[in-house]
């Protein structure tokens, strides 16, 4: 089909706004995930500027407690700690920090619906639009490409080494949403639905070791490419039967 058969570019239109909302959708959940895992520290740090334990805090103070927790000002813009404010205004002046703290706390890093909704949306948008049966798209289906894991001790060392470096610029990502082992241990529990006393010795093949992590992956806008996922994934170490277990994991990541 051509492009002059989308009227007024209506549908070019919708999906450039769909996007927008699935990158938005992205950075809101790497934000409360990176808040989620400080959120003692903000508790402290807003509890201080409230002396009379009103559970009001102005913008300024709020701004104030949000940046000293050290998060790259590049992650965290200005306009979501607006927006975390905004959320739970209760006056002119002032925000309800415990609700901002309730929020923060209940957030579930779940598999949420925007892609599947998208696609959803998408072929509505497209039938209703042009007409098209559920077999005609007016844009084809991507396929995804594969990702290659192998075992770390089956490179030749100069691709070792850049793979480690895929591996670092990755696990600084994610320490930056679970600063701690036993964060990124307390989501694996939610995860997988095992109790946190046994996710440690939880063992991965190449593929629920990629499946475990699209989880956060492809919530949060780290932009990263097949080749950095590839990089990753395969400077863990794999037995004889293909498996690894966190461990493995959590020590390449945070040690």
């Amino acid at each position: 089909m051509q492009k002059d058969d989308i009227e007024n570019n209506d549908l070019l239109t919708y999906l450039a706004e769909d996007a927008r909302k699935a990158r938005e959708a992205k950075h809101q959940n790497q934000i409360k995930m990176i808040l989620k895992n400080r959120l003692q520290d903000l508790n402290n740090y807003l509890y201080v500027q409230d002396p009379n334990h009103t559970g009001e805090i102005n913008y300024e103070k709020f701004s104030q407690c949000v940046r000293k927790l050290g998060i790259n000002e590049q992650i965290i813009l200005e306009k979501d700690i607006k927006e975390l404010f905004e959320k739970h205004r209760i006056n002119q002046h002032n925000t309800d920090y415990r609700e901002v703290l309730r929020d923060l706390r209940d957030f579930r890093f779940e598999h949420d619906d925007v892609y599947q909704h998208h696609e959803e949306s998408l072929k509505k948008k497209q039938k209703s639009h042009l007409g098209l049966t559920d077999q005609m798209f007016l844009i084809p289906a991507e396929k995804e490409t594969p990702v290659n894991i192998v075992d770390i001790r089956e490179l030749p060392a100069n691709t070792v080494a850049k793979f480690y470096d895929k591996n670092t610029r990755i696990s600084r990502h994610l320490k930056r949403l679970f600063p701690t082992r036993k964060a990124l241990e307390d989501y694996a529990s939610e995860v997988l639905g095992a109790e946190k006393d046994k996710v440690a010795n939880k063992a991965f093949s190449k593929t629920e070791l990629k499946t475990f992590f699209d989880t956060i992956f492809n919530k949060v806008d780290l932009n990263l490419t097949k080749r950095d996922l590839e990089g990753f994934f395969s400077t863990f170490m794999f037995n004889r039967h293909g498996l690894t277990d966190f461990n493995e994991i959590a020590y390449t990541i945070y040690e």
